[in-house]
């Protein structure tokens, strides 16, 4: 293999040839010798200069990039599902306080109900707010 390596090095061909002719053989040379000895060979330098590397980093990059901005989207597609549900549960609890009861007395609540971020707690609150005897009732079951 170092045989290899220096004719690589030295190889009477332009220094962009002679880089991939390198890169090529250090990846092909850790696939039959440990990657220790094939790293103390080939110079990372040479491999990262090598226009094989180069076209196959960007590749990898790009691949990389596209995973996450897809992953980014479909975490903020939840993460927006999840605002709207939780949203939309905090004004069905709120309309059915208010038509209850006063909606006057029901502000003095709303600060505690929106307060609350746990879309699944706020989703057992709406039927305790249904079956609320009082307000009282239902400020109990909001403090549980």
């Amino acid at each position: 293999m170092r045989k290899c390596v220096a004719a690589a090095e030295t190889a009477p061909v332009e220094k962009v040839v002679r880089d991939d002719l390198v890169a090529t053989l250090g990846i092909l040379s850790a696939l039959a010798y440990d990657n220790k000895l094939v790293n103390q060979l080939i110079k990372e330098e040479i491999v990262q200069e090598s226009t094989f590397f180069q076209e196959h980093l960007e590749k990898a990059t790009k691949r990389v990039t596209q995973e996450a901005l897809e992953q980014g989207r479909e975490q903020g597609i939840e993460q927006g599902r999840e605002q709207e549900r939780r949203g939309s549960t905090i004004r069905h609890i709120l309309v059915v306080l208010k038509t209850k009861f006063s909606a006057d007395i029901v502000t003095v609540l709303t600060p505690a109900i929106e307060n609350i971020s746990d879309v699944e707690r706020l989703e057992a609150l709406l039927p305790a707010a249904v079956e609320a005897e009082s307000l009282e009732a239902f400020a109990r079951a909001l403090q549980e």
